[in-house]
């Protein structure tokens, strides 16, 4: 990630496009300038998963 983030962004250090969320992975920041607010995905309310092949 830090190899993509020297590409993208200006400060590598202090990321504005891809964030880290942490224990859920990464983020990327369609505003660049403003941070957004991240909330878990519900997955309580998933009632089932089809899997094809």
């Amino acid at each position: 990630m830090y190899l993509l983030r020297r590409k993208i962004e200006k400060d590598p250090l202090n990321p504005i496009w891809i964030l880290t969320v942490k224990g859920f992975g990464y983020k990327l920041s369609l505003g660049g300038t403003q941070v957004a607010q991240w909330t878990y995905p519900d997955f309580t309310k998933i009632d089932s998963v089809i899997f094809q092949q």
